[in-house]
């Protein structure tokens, strides 16, 4: 008898902690037949649904981006990452596991479908197909959930989902494992044990406090505004757990108190809950949920006259009033030199935004977007994002010295000085 076969009548799910990926795991047994290996911590299939290596493990981590959720099971293929994309596509999600000795890339969500969506974000983005954007990775993940909502199968060209874990009819999705928000009368909350809130807090969460059997956190805002416009943005995710917190507020202040109220003391729900009000308060609230309409909350006399914007209110004659001062000029890139305003953008400008310009270096680095500078950079090249990737570090380099030759002092000002980003043969 082998070593392995050894390890698997050894290896159980009984030894397993986590209920939600023992189960998992057993579903993907009955497509897949027995895992190649099997312990008391994972178990791993190589060469199935497309990829070259599938681990389910007996964890249940939490994470909070685009939506909460929880992550047990990776899915791996063979793709080689650039080295300047490495870090681009780690800003995009902590799902994203780049190995660059193997050359492999791996993804980690709650199932294959989510994973699959994850590494053909990866194949795009090294053949030039996409951006390394966050947003871009988030709306294909919420895309691909929108399509399950409404009874639609995910497809990808690549990846022959052999187990039918994007088909909305797929049993292990049936309705007793589904959690419906709106009638969850009988949902079990578990209260967690104060250690694990601790370290849950630490690591998601930690400029919250756990005090008085809840978590708690005071957000500052600039004006009493800014606070209607970040409780408008939390209804939604809040009502979609049909989880709620309680909120304390005051003029440029909310606290946020979140606990289960059903056992009066901290759950797992709660935590999803307190990440997604973190989530909107970073990411300048109305990132999250666009679809509020904020300004028919407010008065047609809270606005500025146009050239204007408001920064804050004032007092005047008894009365509150907007503190309306002159739009300053944007500068728009330190390649143009030229002050804008925002209203009187140009098309080609509408454009350059568009195109997501970033900066390069003479060592042929992405140092960011174009408007940017670090501490010591010299003159940087702007170029459409596309296009940089798509000449290469070498082309990159070459293109970034050319800049630096003709047009050497980084901080000049004045009219821009356009150099060619391939030489001219």
């Amino acid at each position: 008898m082998r070593i392995g076969e050894v390890l698997v009548e050894q290896a159980n799910y009984n030894n397993w902690d986590h209920q939600e990926s023992a189960d998992y795991s057993k579903y993907l047994e009955k497509h897949f037949g027995s895992p190649d290996e099997f312990t008391n911590e994972q178990t791993v299939w190589h060469n199935i649904d497309g990829f070259k290596r599938v681990v389910c493990r007996d964890e249940y981590i939490l994470h909070g981006s685009p939506a909460p959720h929880y992550d047990f099971v990776y899915s791996y293929i063979n793709l080689e990452i650039p080295e300047e994309l490495s870090d681009e596509l780690a800003k995009c999600s902590g799902s994203i596991l780049i190995d660059h000795l193997k050359n492999e890339v791996g993804a980690r969500c709650g199932s294959l479908t989510a994973n699959a969506v994850t590494l053909n974000f990866c194949l795009d983005v090294v053949a030039g197909r996409t951006e390394p954007s966050k947003d871009e990775y988030e709306k294909r993940i919420l895309d691909m959930r929108a399509m399950f909502d409404n009874g639609e199968k995910y497809e990808l060209d690549w990846w022959p989902d052999e187990a039918g874990d994007a088909d909305p009819d797929n049993p292990y999705y049936n309705d007793d494992k589904k959690e419906n928000v709106n009638e969850n009368a009988d949902r079990e909350y578990v209260s967690l044990p104060k250690e694990d809130i601790e370290r849950l807090r630490a690591k998601f969460l930690p400029d919250w406090e756990y005090k008085d059997n809840s978590l708690q956190k005071r957000y500052k805002f600039e004006d009493y505004f800014e606070v209607i416009r970040f409780l408008i943005n939390t209804i939604k995710p809040q009502e979609k757990l049909d989880h709620h917190a309680d909120l304390g507020i005051f003029y440029d202040e909310v606290l946020v108190k979140i606990y289960t109220h059903r056992t009066n003391d901290v759950s797992d729900y709660d935590f999803m809950v307190a990440m997604q009000i973190d989530m909107i308060a970073k990411m300048k609230h109305g990132a999250i949920n666009p679809n509020y309409d904020l300004n028919a909350l407010v008065d047609e006399g809270t606005r500025c006259w146009k050239g204007y914007v408001r920064k804050g209110f004032k007092t005047m004659f008894g009365k509150r009033v907007p503190n309306c001062v002159k739009r300053e000029a944007l500068d728009i890139c330190v390649n143009c030199g030229e002050l804008v305003f925002e209203e009187t953008l140009n098309e080609n400008l509408k454009k350059w935004f568009k195109d997501k310009w970033v900066r390069v270096g003479p060592k042929g680095k992405i140092r960011g977007s174009c408007g940017g500078k670090s501490k010591g950079e010299g003159k940087p090249k702007c170029l459409p994002a596309k296009k940089a990737y798509a000449l290469g570090k070498k082309g990159r380099a070459s293109a970034a010295k050319r800049k630096r030759r003709k047009d050497p002092n980084p901080n000049r000002r004045g009219k821009a000085i356009n150099v060619n980003t391939k030489k001219k043969k």
